[in-house]
C-alpha cells in the first residue's frame, strides 16, 4: 500500500491538540506522512509547520482587522504549498475563518477536504451548515447531535467523539488532586477555563478571577 500524504491545518492551541492526537492515531493505523500548519503537539508527531501557528491565532474582529494583509499572505502561502505538495487529503481543524477560505480555494482544484470540529450551528448562525456543505468533502463532529444539521444539507458527516472523553477524570484522580494541594473534601473547587488562545486568556482571565473572588 502506498504511503498516504495528509495535509493538516490547525490555527489555535485546542486544534493543535486535536491534530496531534489525530496524527498519532493515523500513524498507528497506516503508513502516513504529514505536511501542514500546527503547533507543539503536532510537531511532536513529526509535523514541520509551514509557518508558526500563532500567525493564525487571532480572535475578535477588531484584533483581526490590522492583521488582514498578513492573513491573506498566509492564505496564499498555504494554498501554494498544498498545490506544490499534492497531498491525498487536506484535514482542516476548527478555525473556520481561515480554514473555510482555504477549503473554498481547494474545492475548485478538486482536493478532498475533511473538516474536524463542526461549526456550532445549533447555537447560532444555522446558515453556516449550508455553507460548509458547499466547501467540504466530509465533516467530523465532536458531539453526537451535530451530524443531522449538516447531513440535511448533503454533507457526509461522522461523529468521532470529544477529546475530553479520553482523559482520565476518575474520582480517584480528583481525590489525589485534593491531597496533593491540601484541599479538604468540604472545600469547593472551581475550574477556570478562559480559553486556549493567548489573546483569549489575556482578555478573559482577569474577568474570571474577579468573578471568582465573589464566590
Amino acid at each position: 500500500m502506498d504511503m498516504i500524504h495528509v495535509y493538516l491545518i490547525a490555527g489555535e492551541a485546542s486544534g493543535d491538540q486535536v491534530g496531534g492526537r489525530l496524527m498519532q492515531a493515523l500513524q498507528r493505523k497506516s503508513d502516513v506522512t504529514f505536511s501542514g500548519i500546527g503547533g507543539m503537539h503536532m510537531e511532536q508527531q513529526g509535523l514541520r509547520s509551514l509557518f508558526p501557528m500563532s500567525d493564525l491565532s487571532i480572535m475578535g474582529i477588531f484584533e483581526v482587522l490590522p492583521h488582514i494583509p498578513h492573513l491573506l499572505k498566509r492564505l496564499g502561502e498555504t494554498e501554494h504549498d498544498i498545490l506544490k505538495k499534492r497531498p491525498d487529503v487536506v484535514v482542516t481543524i476548527d478555525s473556520p475563518g481561515f480554514n473555510f477560505r482555504i477549503a473554498k480555494r481547494l474545492k475548485k482544484k478538486g482536493f478532498p477536504v475533511i473538516h474536524y470540529t463542526a461549526p456550532t450551528v445549533w447555537a447560532w448562525r444555522p446558515g453556516r451548515a449550508k455553507k460548509a456543505a458547499k466547501l467540504l468533502t466530509h465533516l467530523l463532529t465532536l458531539f453526537p447531535f451535530e451530524p443531522p444539521y449538516f447531513e440535511k444539507e448533503g454533507l457526509f458527516t461522522t461523529f468521532v467523539g470529544h477529546p475530553l472523553i479520553e482523559m482520565d477524570i476518575s474520582p480517584q484522580r480528583r481525590e489525589g488532586f485534593r491531597q496533593r494541594y491540601g484541599y479538604t473534601e468540604e472545600q469547593p473547587l472551581l475550574c477556570l477555563l478562559p480559553g486556549s488562545r493567548q489573546k483569549e486568556v489575556d482578555k478573559l482571565l482577569p474577568l474570571f478571577v474577579e468573578s471568582f473572588k465573589t464566590f
